[in-house]
């Protein structure tokens, strides 16, 4: 039995890993609103506490468990905040772009709308 026990503490990490990336690589949505991925790496590491609960007897062995999830749940946090700060970032920076496009729009049609005015008036100036 012993042996088997850092078998769990790898499945415990990858499992927790595996679902805060899916989450938040796959931006899955529910009700058109998308699922922040701490809350099913939370509900992850619930499952985790409750299985460490109901089938280690070992209080070592117990603390080791509970130590490894929530040491796992934490490194996942930070990563996730890290992350979501640079898409804040990158996310200003495209809205800053677009709000650069179009104020270039902006100062190509004053410009188009003046070369316009002159335009009608020199066409009236001579034709009319």
């Amino acid at each position: 039995m012993p042996n088997s026990i850092p078998g769990y503490q790898y499945l415990i990490i990858i499992t927790i890993i595996l679902v805060a990336a899916t989450f938040y690589f796959k931006k899955i949505k529910y009700k058109n609103k998308r699922i922040k991925p701490l809350i099913p790496t939370s509900i992850t590491a619930g499952g985790w506490i409750i299985w460490t609960f109901a089938t280690i007897w070992s209080a070592g062995l117990r603390e080791t468990q509970i130590t490894t999830i929530l040491v796992t749940v934490a490194g996942v946090y930070l990563i996730y905040k890290l992350l979501t700060k640079k898409d804040k970032e990158a996310e200003q920076l495209k809205s800053t772009i677009n709000q650069l496009k179009q104020d270039l729009k902006n100062i190509d049609n004053k410009r188009l709308n003046k070369s316009y005015k002159k335009f009608i008036e020199s066409y009236k100036n001579t034709y009319c």
